[in-house]
């Protein structure tokens, strides 16, 4: 694709009010699973072409060793991910998937939740230096067994084993075409399973999505590229980690760290989407746009609906002055993941819809984030002041003062690459200013 096309702003579209009411929805449920709701099975690429949608759910550790689960979930999560590389298949995201872990699992109910024809199970057993992986694709509506298989491996052909059970699944999908799968072969993310230990474990502490907890994945990360200085994906984690402490900061020097390893890790493996998110996320909070939408466009390309570059892809916008497109493509997110919609989600699109002057909808989506950021408060209290909701605006900026008392003196409006979006936050931080100093 030529330079000039891949810089160029997606085209406008009108937000879909089908997929505006779903978003609705689930915040209003709180994400239960209790939903009587059932989601359409049928979902179409960017080319109006059908795609297979199939779920793979948390495989089950039976190792009779708990301390194992992180494991057999990175197992998990890597067969979702290479799974979504396949341009024929509708994979749902792991925070969906894995909202049935430790569940009695019915496959049918399972097929009308998350809205899908087929779905994946599985359990894996870790003895010494053995590993078995078992797994079953199942159609969720006739509950009829398509395929099954058991691997017995060496615990050091665990990629290898990871990427046959992958293609296996894919080709086992009535209606699959060959030509569907991606064709490159996977490359070995590291050659040291002590590495990717280290990172399977720093995994599962950033799946629970606790800033405290934000220096401990670090530790593992930089334990896995100590073990192995070329595990593209560890050092793509160790630079995620570092971007969201910047976020909380504002320190320029973590944000030099966080360009640091998300480079290297892109110079390391190319074409990992994974890598390419977490490198369009610095290049984006450098304020290197061109780079970052070409960059995110490129992940797109390997993963379309992965949820965590289309979030990404959404600020973006939203940075770019694009708040209609990044609502539209943050709503299509709830398809891939309808049973868990992650902060940073709920973030974007609240800004998204401030942005486009939708206070209430804005408001909806910033009051489903638990343990909010100070800016959140603040955005909040703006928001809250155009309603005319005046105390409640107080009681916002109180809670934004009592986790950074300085707020104030910030440099609002920073991310924005239009002088017009910068102004139009500063005008809402200078409501929020106001009407707190007038308070006193």
């Amino acid at each position: 694709m030529p330079e000039e096309k891949l810089t160029q702003p997606l085209p406008k579209t009108g937000i879909d009010p089908f997929l505006l009411n779903a978003f609705n929805e689930m915040l209003d449920a709180s994400f239960s699973q209790n939903s009587s709701k059932s989601i359409a099975e049928e979902t179409r690429d960017n080319s109006g072409h059908l795609k297979t949608s199939i779920a793979v759910l948390p495989f089950a550790n039976i190792s009779n060793d708990p301390e194992q689960d992180y494991f057999v979930d990175g197992i998990t999560e890597d067969i979702i991910s290479e799974l979504a590389r396949n341009r024929g298949l509708f994979v749902i995201a792991r925070n969906s998937s894995f909202m049935f872990k430790g569940t009695a699992v019915d496959v049918t109910e399972v097929g009308r939740k998350l809205g899908v024809r087929y779905v994946v199970e599985g359990s894996v057993r870790k003895a010494g230096k053995r590993v078995r992986i078992t797994t079953q694709l199942v159609e969720a509506t006739t509950r009829s067994h398509v395929w099954a298989e058991r691997y017995d491996r060496d615990l050091e052909d665990i990629f290898a084993v990871q990427d046959e059970v992958t293609r296996s699944i894919a080709a086992a999908v009535p209606g699959h075409v060959e030509s569907d799968i991606v064709k490159s072969s996977r490359r070995k993310p590291t050659d040291s399973l002590g590495a990717y230990d280290h990172y399977l474990r720093g995994i599962e502490i950033v799946n629970r999505w606790r800033n405290d907890e934000i220096p401990q994945a670090m530790a593992e990360f930089e334990s896995a590229v100590k073990l192995d200085p070329n595990f593209a994906r560890a050092h793509a984690a160790l630079g995620h980690m570092h971007v969201r402490v910047f976020w909380q900061t504002l320190d320029p020097k973590v944000l030099e760290k966080a360009n640091t390893e998300s480079e290297l890790a892109v110079r390391l493996d190319g074409d990992d989407s994974r890598c390419l998110g977490v490198r369009g996320m610095c290049l984006n909070a450098s304020g290197d746009f061109d780079a970052a939408l070409a960059t995110f466009q490129h992940a797109l390309q390997l993963a379309p609906d992965d949820t965590v570059v289309n979030d990404n892809m959404a600020y973006y916008l939203v940075c770019t002055g694009q708040a209609n497109q990044a609502i539209e493509i943050l709503l299509k997110t709830i398809r891939a993941n309808p049973l868990f919609l992650p902060v940073s989600v709920r973030e974007t699109i609240g800004m998204a819809f401030m942005m486009a002057g939708r206070y209430e909808e804005a408001l909806k989506s910033f009051a489903a984030i638990s343990n909010p950021y100070y800016y959140i408060h603040i955005y909040s209290a703006g928001c809250l002041i155009k309603l005319g909701r005046f105390e409640e605006a107080l009681a916002q900026s109180r809670l934004a003062s009592q986790l950074r008392a300085d707020w104030p003196s910030i440099d609002w409006g920073y991310q924005y690459t239009k002088e017009e979006d910068r102004q139009q936050e500063r005008e809402l931080i200078r409501l929020v200013m106001d009407t707190s100093t007038n308070a006193f």
